[in-house]
């Protein structure tokens, strides 16, 4: 198994940001790329705004290659850089719900599972490369390369619809404000036509 500071197991923390926290702190903050510290859904929104490819690492403590390869490949220097300089990482234990959820939605079938998303929109995420397993360092690195070529293919892709989500939302934030303000003229509309008529039966009182 891999132990967190305190011998607690690196399955323990709840969080994406506790689980990079403690293979941190098992590895070494100068060995270990960076990982995305939030939600698997904020770090695609957030590789949808950036337009980058975001790599999913799931953790399994009781997996036979799993210290091997945060050793050997998460600690490279080479992947460490690729990663840091080129994409988006996540990271999480499939012991917890959010990243079992990851390993049913990438298909991972065996662990440690490490692979590429290319974040196309909202609602569709592309697996473009995967390894799991016994992976060596020269096969990360090449898978690396090689999707990052792909990416270039889909740029103008990802930014175009990035840029009609913006629209498409700009737009609805428009029509909920004139919806807003239709419904204020109503409103006002209403109270006046209510006071005047309080008004004339107020008046026709008086003249009785």
């Amino acid at each position: 198994f891999l132990f967190g500071p305190g011998g607690v197991p690196l399955g323990g923390p709840a969080s994406a940001a506790a689980f990079s926290r403690a293979l941190t702190d098992s590895y070494g903050a100068l060995q270990l790329p960076r990982f995305f510290e939030g939600s698997f859904t904020e770090a695609l929104q957030a590789a949808r705004r950036d337009a980058r490819l975001l790599v999913v690492y799931l953790h399994s403590e009781h997996a036979r290659y799993t210290q091997a390869f945060c050793a050997d490949v998460l600690g490279n220097e080479f992947v460490r850089s690729m990663l840091d300089e080129n994409f988006l990482l996540w990271g999480g234990d499939i012991a917890r719900m959010e990243a079992h959820h990851v390993a049913q939605l990438v298909h991972a079938r065996q662990y440690p599972w490490f692979c590429v998303l290319l974040p196309a929109s909202v609602d569709e995420i592309r697996v473009i490369g995967a390894l799991s397993g016994e992976v060596r360092t020269e096969q990360t690195s090449a898978l690396l390369a090689a999707c990052l070529d792909e990416m270039e293919t889909h740029r103008a892709e990802i930014i175009a619809r990035r840029e009609q989500h913006a629209e498409d939302r700009q737009l609805r934030e428009q029509q909920d404000q004139e919806y807003r303000q239709a419904l204020e003229v109503d409103r006002r509309r209403a109270e006046a036509q209510e006071a005047a008529e309080k008004e004339q039966r107020e008046a026709a009182r008086a003249a009785e």
